[in-house]
């Protein structure tokens, strides 16, 4: 049984356990070092775990959008306003940005706004880490009903709301203690693109950052100087026109929207029907894939309070309804770009189709329904399907399937609680019973490694650690496989 030792500071430092696998194969080891709060303000902390607690008692998959980055040995961290650099090895807070902010500002009465900064806002929950900076949003933009930030009036074009300090990137100095080097759009450095609004912590090649943001009713990719903010080169990507369903599309969320770099390309996942590649040479846009019509409407929605219930064993509305607010049912969960080889596989936050994509050209390889699928992972040649209760494989050469249609079942009663990690021939994956399974992901066979007190979340591997990053807590393991490394 673990028994906490001290806590200050959010802090909590915990004793070495070894916990054998619960199921035939081989023991991990698994020490747990220490656990870091994700929320420090008790009134906001304990409307999170009853929510928490409400989904679970619904039956409902609720993953936070919370995930973490590695340089070195300190982690960061995502919380309602701030961004928090982590000691890996002892858990202790080395510094925070903004330092002069405090997450009181978020009134406990504004409830419904902190549960969808939890479970919902990808592009403010999203971290980029590169040499020696850290890149992410310092805030982001509400689409709610009734105060949708794209405004359609008739006989006029989309424009974007945008308050003055929302969706602005900023780059943070990691060796200096979090130190701003520079933000955009920066109202005391005007420049291009200077009302852009971005989607996403962006990625970097070479000396660009590469990201993309809403100016007006555009959509721009944006390469800037990743030393300094300053603007070099854009290129729009599409233009939102006043007839798109994706635009009364009730979500009050943005879509995040991060380039994946691959060879002399950026490919963006816009989440208004549209994959886009960016020549990285030419800054000219390379190619341009429609996986679904403009004119055909956006996927069946339903409310940010009822992410994935399924009690009666296949989605259905929870019964708290929040009909102001809606939120995509029959979508994926993340709006990602997944590399595998020379191919790409993409799961389009406004589509219910996982595609294959050929990079170079942007030829459809192949395409299949997601059913009830959630997310996926790539790793080599095989796609993982992970659903709410189920994880299924297909080939990435031709969308077949990889185990011999088998698949793989949690427990009863248990739903995916966190997004996995790869390691070595495994796939690791906890489940909202405790358990954390590892599952080969060239063969299908899996087993339970060891069981928690309380669910795991979205789960990263980095320098023999698995930290678990949960609605509430950041848990920080001490991990070594016996397990045999992939080929």
């Amino acid at each position: 049984m673990l028994k906490f030792q001290a806590m200050a500071f959010g802090l909590m430092l915990v004793g070495s356990i070894f916990l054998e696998g619960l199921t035939a194969g081989e023991p991990v080891r698994l020490t747990i070092k220490w656990r870091q709060r994700v929320i420090f303000h008790p009134a906001h902390e304990e409307q999170i775990q009853q929510q928490a607690r409400r989904y679970a008692e619904e039956g409902t998959v609720a993953i936070p959008q919370f995930r973490n980055v590695a340089v070195g040995d300190v982690i960061f961290k995502r919380s309602l306003k701030m961004i928090d650099a982590i000691d890996l090895q002892s858990g202790k807070l080395i510094w925070t940005y903004p330092w002069s902010d405090s997450e009181a500002a978020f009134e406990p009465e504004r409830e419904r706004e902190i549960r969808e900064r939890i479970w919902f806002d990808a592009a403010f929950a999203s971290l980029t880490a590169h040499g020696d900076r850290v890149f992410c949003l310092n805030a982001t933009t509400l689409r709610p009903q009734g105060n949708n930030p794209i405004v359609i009036k008739r006989g006029a074009r989309a424009a974007v709301q945008s308050s003055v300090d929302a969706n602005r990137t900023i780059a943070l100095e990691i060796s200096t203690q979090g130190k701003l080097q520079w933000r955009q759009p920066d109202e005391d450095k005007p420049q291009p693109l200077d009302d852009i609004r971005y989607l996403g912590s962006g990625a970097v090649q070479k000396d660009q950052f590469l990201s993309a943001g809403l100016a007006e009713n555009v959509l721009h990719f944006a390469a800037l100087d990743v030393a300094n903010g300053k603007y070099l080169w854009h290129v729009p990507l599409l233009t939102l026109e006043e007839d798109d369903p994706t635009l009364t599309m009730p979500t009050s969320r943005w879509p995040l929207v991060n380039p994946v770099v691959m060879g002399k390309r950026a490919i963006c996942a816009t989440g208004f029907a549209r994959l886009v590649a960016v020549d990285l040479e030419t800054h000219k846009v390379d190619w341009t894939l429609a996986y679904r019509e403009f004119k055909d409407p956006p996927p069946q929605t339903q409310a940010p309070d009822e992410p994935w219930n399924m009690r009666r064993g296949s989605p259905q509305r929870a019964p708290f309804p929040q009909p102001q607010v809606e939120w995509p049912l029959r979508n994926w969960l993340d709006n990602a770009l997944l590399p595998a080889g020379d191919l790409v596989i993409a799961t389009p936050i406004d589509s219910s189709s996982l595609l294959c994509i050929d990079p170079a050209t942007g030829k459809e390889i192949w395409r299949r329904e997601r059913g009830e699928h959630l997310f996926a992972a790539v790793q080599d040649d095989v796609c993982l399907l992970i659903g709410p209760r189920r994880i299924s494989a297909v080939r990435v050469a031709d969308g077949t399937p990889s185990w011999e249609e088998r698949s793989v079942e949690l427990p009863e009663g248990a739903l995916v609680s966190g997004r996995g990690a790869f390691d070595g021939d495994g796939y690791l994956l906890p489940d909202s019973l405790g358990n954390l399974h590892r599952i080969a992901w060239r063969t299908g066979e899996s087993q339970i490694l060891f069981q928690e007190e309380y669910p795991l979340g979205n789960l990263m591997l980095h320098q023999g650690h698995l930290l678990s990053q949960g609605s509430d807590w950041l848990s920080c393991y001490s991990y070594k496989s016996s397990a045999k490394q992939a080929d």
